[in-house]
C-alpha cells in the first residue's frame, strides 16, 4: 500500500473511531491553554488525547510532544485504557513519520489487553495494526488484525466499513473466490439497509468478474450498478462513469457492439465532468477496438494516436504502459512495427509492474524482436513471457489452493460444530430423560411413603380403637362388683 494511501486509511479509522478528529484552530488554542490551568487528571488526559490526534498529521513534533506527555501521565494515573490510548497516538505520530516497523512495535504492545477489554480499543488496535501490516506487506497479519478488530465492532457502520477492507485486502493477497463471497455479502447488506454506495460495490463485483474473464457476470454488475446510480439520482458521479465504460467494455467483448457504443457515448458525457487522463486513455482504447471489430480501421488508428499521445499526460507509471501495450497491440495488427521509441519505454530496466502487464510487456515485445528477425531477443522475451505466465498460473493455483483448504478449514469447524452441538443436543436429551425419570421415581417413591404412611396411621387407629374397647370392657366388668356389694 503507498504511504500516501496509508495515510488516508488511518486519517479514515480517526474519523471512524471517535468524532471530533478534526478540530478548528481556535478550539485547538482553547485546549492548550486549558491544559495549563486544569487540575483533573481525566480532563488533562482527555485534552491530550485530543492535541495529539489533531497534530500526529499534521505538527509531527508537536504530535510526539503531547504523546509523551500523555503517557507519562496516564502511567502516573495508573489509567488502563488512557495508557492503551497513548500508545495508539504514539503509533500514530510513528506512521507519520514512516517508521512503520516503530509503529508496529509500540502498537504491539497493548494489544494483548486492547483486545482482551474495550471493544472500542480493540477496533481502533486491530485497525491500525492490519493498515500498519498491509502497508509493509505482511497480508497474512493484516488479515488477522483486521478480523480482531471486526470482531469487536458494535455499530454497523464501523462493521460495514471493516467488510469493505478485507474485501480490498483479500483480493490484494489473490484471494479472489474469498473477495467475491464478501462483496456479495456486503452487496446484500447494503441493500437490505439501503446504503447509498451499492452502485460501487456492484462495480467492485464486476471489475474481479471481468478481469477473470467472465464478461456476461461483469456485464449484469455494471448494468445493476447503473441503475443503482439512476435511483440516488447519481447519473454524473465516478461510480457511473466506471459503470458505463464497464459496460460498455464487456458488451464489445460479449459481441453487442450496438451496447456497447451506447455505453461508450454515456460514458464520454461523464467524463465531461472530469479531468482523468487515465480515464480518458481507457475510453479510446475501448473506441479503437469497437472500431477495430466494425471494421473503420483508419478511425480507429485516429484514436489508438490519441491514447499514445495521451500516455505522456499518464501520472502512474502502470496506466502509461497499460497505455502503450495497448497502442502497440494496435500497431502489430495493421502490420506497422516501426515503434522503436516505445519499444524502448518497455524495455526499460526500471520497470515495477505487475506479473499480468509483465506479461503482455514480454508477449509484445517477442512479437517485435520476432518481425524484426532479432532471433536472440524473441526468444529471451518469449523464454520470460513463459516464466510469467507459469508464475501467475502458479499463484492463481496456490490461492486456488488456499482458498480451498480455508473452505474446507471451515467446513470442517462447522461440521464439528455442528456435531457437538448435535452431541449438545443429545446429551441434553438423556439428561432431560434421566431427570425425567428421576422426577417420576421420586414422585412413585413419595406415593409410595405416603401410602405406607396413610396405611400405618389406619393400622395405628385401629390398634388404638382396639384398645380402647378392652379397657372400657374392663372398666364395665370392674364395675358390677361394687355395684352388686353397694346394692346388698
Amino acid at each position: 500500500m503507498p504511504k500516501f494511501l496509508l495515510r488516508i486509511c488511518f486519517l479514515w479509522v480517526g474519523l471512524i473511531g471517535t468524532s471530533g478528529y478534526i478540530i478548528a484552530q481556535s478550539d485547538i488554542d482553547s485546549l492548550e491553554k486549558q491544559l495549563q490551568v486544569v487540575e483533573a487528571p481525566k480532563d488533562s488526559l482527555n485534552i491530550l488525547y485530543s492535541l495529539t490526534r489533531h497534530f500526529a498529521s499534521r505538527d509531527n513534533e508537536l504530535g510526539f510532544k503531547y504523546s509523551d506527555i500523555f503517557l507519562r501521565l496516564a502511567r502516573r494515573e495508573k489509567d488502563s485504557s488512557q495508557i492503551v490510548r497513548a500508545y495508539l497516538m504514539r503509533g500514530l505520530c510513528l506512521v507519520f513519520s514512516d517508521k512503520l516497523e516503530e509503529a508496529k512495535s509500540e502498537i504491539r504492545k497493548i494489544a494483548d489487553y486492547s483486545f482482551s477489554h474495550e471493544s472500542e480499543l480493540a477496533v481502533q488496535t486491530g485497525q491500525y495494526l492490519g493498515n500498519i501490516n498491509r502497508s509493509l506487506g505482511y497480508l497474512d497479519s493484516a488479515q488477522f488484525y483486521y478480523n480482531k478488530a471486526l470482531s469487536n465492532v458494535t455499530d454497523s457502520s464501523t462493521w460495514y466499513n471493516m467488510q469493505k477492507s478485507l474485501a480490498s485486502l483479500e483480493y490484494s493477497s489473490g484471494k479472489v473466490t474469498a473477495t467475491l463471497e464478501r462483496l456479495h455479502f456486503v452487496l446484500e447488506y447494503e441493500r437490505r439497509l439501503g446504503k447509498s454506495r451499492i452502485a460501487s460495490t456492484c462495480n467492485n463485483i464486476a471489475v474481479i468478474y471481468s478481469n477473470r474473464n467472465e464478461s456476461q457476470k461483469a456485464n449484469k454488475f455494471y448494468l445493476m450498478a447503473i441503475e443503482e446510480s439512476k435511483k440516488v439520482g447519481d447519473e454524473t458521479s465516478r461510480s457511473m462513469l466506471t459503470a458505463q465504460r464497464g459496460a460498455a467494455r464487456t458488451y464489445l467483448e460479449i459481441g453487442e457492439l450496438e451496447n456497447a457504443k451506447l455505453h461508450l457515448n454515456n460514458a464520454y458525457l461523464i467524463y465531461e465532468s472530469f479531468d482523468n487522463p487515465s480515464i480518458l486513455s481507457q475510453l479510446y482504447f475501448i473506441n479503437g477496438e469497437l472500431l477495430v471489430k466494425e471494421g473503420k480501421v483508419d478511425s480507429a488508428a485516429i484514436f489508438y494516436n490519441q491514447l499514445i499521445a495521451l500516455a505522456e499526460s499518464i501520472q502512474f507509471r502502470e496506466q502509461k504502459l497499460n497505455a502503450i501495450v495497448n497502442y502497440l497491440h494496435f500497431q502489430f495488427q495493421q502490420d506497422n512495427y516501426d515503434v522503436d521509441r516505445w519499444i524502448n519505454e518497455l524495455e526499460s530496466d526500471d520497470l515495477e509492474v505487475n506479473l499480468s502487464m509483465k506479461k503482455s510487456i514480454n508477449e509484445i515485445l517477442n512479437q517485435y524482436y520476432l518481425q524484426k528477425l532479432d532471433y536472440k531477443k524473441s526468444r529471451y522475451f518469449l523464454e520470460q513471457y513463459w516464466v510469467t505466465k507459469d508464475s501467475i498460473e502458479g499463484l492463481e493455483q496456490e490461492n486456488y489452493i488456499s482458498e480451498l483448504e480455508t473452505k474446507y478449514e471451515t467446513e470442517k469447524k462447522d461440521t464439528e460444530i455442528a456435531s457437538l452441538s448435535q452431541q449438545a443436543q443429545i446429551q441434553a436429551l438423556e439428561l432431560s430423560q434421566r431427570n425425567t425419570q428421576l422426577v417420576v421415581a421420586g414422585v412413585a417413591l413419595l406415593l409410595v411413603v405416603l401410602a405406607g404412611f396413610i396405611f400405618y396411621q389406619q393400622r395405628k387407629y385401629k390398634h388404638q380403637q382396639a384398645v380402647s374397647d378392652i379397657e372400657q370392657r374392663m372398666l364395665r366388668l370392674q364395675m358390677n362388683p361394687h355395684f352388686i356389694f353397694n346394692a346388698l
